[in-house]
């Protein structure tokens, strides 16, 4: 199986296992072949699931053991096109990477390290462009992975960035640089789950 993830994105993943005590039994999961949908990427494939709450038509992980949480994710560009990607944490855009080429694929993979409480979603969202995937059984270009490094009984994802706590369905902008923290009010991923939640009724 091939997976790929950049040099910088596996040096933070050693680094930080390193220097943090393992978790005995963390939530994580590895998602692989990846396909568009709408704006957001469906995984065909789950390599690792552990506790993790994943829905991979939309490929959105829910938290339902707060913590401290590595995300690493990757994929590729169709041929002469350009791709640009989003990590998304409740509507809020918190890594963005870029692959684009005007003779062949090119690939583009990131990460982040995120705290969390419960109900707060990340996924990863097309904002430009296709992702290229293989047909082959064996290789895989687009994958998204996450880990839980360490548990917390409080703060979040807004918390830990605007020093409150805060709903994850019905996060607000505060004072902080909006430039920074701005949900994007073109990201439809908490109607999608609704509709998703009314069909299996």
């Amino acid at each position: 199986m091939y997976i790929l993830i950049s040099r910088a994105s596996l040096c933070i993943l050693i680094n930080i296992l390193t220097v943090t005590d393992a978790l005995e039994d963390p939530v994580a999961f590895h998602a692989i072949k990846g396909g568009k949908n709408d704006a957001y990427i469906s995984f065909q494939a789950m390599v690792t699931n552990n506790k993790a709450k994943f829905n991979p038509l939309y490929g959105v992980f829910e938290c339902e053991e707060p913590g401290l949480y590595l995300f690493i994710f990757s994929a590729m560009s169709k041929l002469e096109s350009d791709l640009r990607i989003s990590l998304r944490v409740n509507r809020v855009p918190v890594s963005t990477v870029f692959a684009g080429s005007k003779t062949s694929y090119n690939s583009a993979s990131g990460s982040a390290i995120l705290s969390l409480s419960v109900k707060d979603i990340v996924y990863l969202f097309v904002e430009k462009g296709e992702i290229y995937e293989s047909n082959q059984v064996n290789r895989a270009y687009t994958s998204f992975s996450g880990v839980q490094l360490s548990k917390s009984k409080n703060g979040g994802f807004l918390s830990s960035l605007i020093g409150r706590d805060a709903s994850a369905e019905f996060a607000t902008n505060s004072s902080l640089n909006k430039s920074v923290i701005e949900t994007d009010q073109n990201d439809r991923i908490f109607e999608h789950l609704k509709e998703m939640r009314k069909r299996l009724v």
